[in-house]
């Protein structure tokens, strides 16, 4: 514990909050920093923070598996009955799950999308029909919220309630996740967002639906981990589907939502969260020790050598692992 303490000392921009467990056992955890700053409000383990994609993909695709089992979806359906202009294009839920399908993402699309501005789901949809397909699906990866998007969409049709509801349901019920919801919600004991130390922007919640908009507490994203380990959620079979190599890049190898990596000899999956306003976030679980790692930031900043704030989450992962199992990484494997 005291060499994680030391490290963190040596973080003094950091704000936010850290866990490191293995199986139910919390072997460090700690918070830092100012959840306000304007009222100088601590934060805790207590604490709400958007969790942006860490979370919410997560959410999204276990859902779909909840789904699937249930016969209502399958993995290499087609997504034209949904969505009819992307008819004959190929494009399957597994590419929406793994970032191959080839459609643009929506939230870089900033000329016609404003961050700070509400849409309809009807809008962002029609924004999309006016772009073409970036590459054929399957071809390459590329990170993308809009296949989460139409994800969280599916669902809504297939289980005919809207997809809050349908997560509520499903898994923050089973899971006991009781002090997690949705950025559209009225959430007493959030974190304020910053970037820098100064007050970060806002960003609608309508532009996050199903890929981003998740808030939640440290406990409750171990409850989900520890759902998911229990099986309660989605079964043995499906979970180890999500975490099985779908695609295979240079830096990336992808499953369905989680990011596979060999790391100090360990296979890891991770999911990472950048909320634009200002929120980072990392989980990763190194499946062969049951060892877990969360790290949660409301104070998007630069760390030591890293000028990209949105990684800074990521970073400070990967240097706590690092220290858990006494081995060095490689430069670039801190971040990717």
């Amino acid at each position: 514990m005291n060499t994680f303490q030391s490290y963190m000392e040596r973080r003094p921009k950091f704000s936010g909050v850290i866990s490191i467990s293995k199986g139910n056992e919390i072997i460090y955890q700690d918070a830092f920093g100012l959840s306000n700053k304007e009222k100088e409000i601590e934060n805790n383990i207590h604490t709400k923070y958007p969790m942006g994609s860490m979370l919410s993909k997560p959410l999204t695709a276990v859902a779909t598996f909840q789904l699937i089992e249930k016969g209502k979806l399958s993995i290499h359906q087609p997504i034209d009955e949904f969505f009819p202009f992307y008819k004959n294009k190929g494009i399957t839920i597994h590419h929406l799950l793994n970032h191959t399908s080839g459609i643009p993402n929506y939230l870089m699309l900033r000329k016609q999308l404003k961050w700070d501005q509400d849409y309809t789901q009807k809008q962002i949809l029609e924004t999309l029909q006016q772009h073409k397909l970036n590459f054929t699906p399957g071809q390459k990866i590329s990170y993308n919220n809009t296949g989460f998007f139409m994800l969280g969409l599916i669902i809504e049709k297939v289980s005919g309630v809207t997809y809050h509801d349908y997560i509520k349901e499903h898994i923050f019920k089973p899971a006991n996740m009781k002090q997690t919801g949705f950025l559209h919600e009225e959430i007493k004991g959030r974190a304020n967002n910053y970037i820098n130390q100064k007050s970060g922007p806002y960003v609608s919640p309508t532009l996050l639906f199903a890929c981003g908009d998740a808030i939640s507490t440290l406990e409750d994203i171990h409850l989900f981990h520890k759902a998911l380990e229990s099986n309660i959620l989605i079964t043995k079979k499906s979970s180890e589907q999500m975490q099985t190599p779908t695609y295979k890049g240079r830096f990336i190898t992808m499953g369905y939502s989680w990011f596979i990596k060999q790391l100090f000899g360990r296979k890891s999956v991770s999911h990472g969260g950048t909320h634009p306003g200002g929120f980072t976030t990392h989980v990763e679980r190194y499946l062969d020790d049951d060892m877990t790692i969360v790290v949660i930031s409301n104070d998007m900043t630069s760390h030591k050598m890293l000028t990209m704030k949105e990684l800074g989450a990521t970073l400070i992962s990967r240097e706590l692992a690092s220290l858990l199992f006494n081995q060095k990484l490689h430069h670039w494997q801190k971040f990717f």
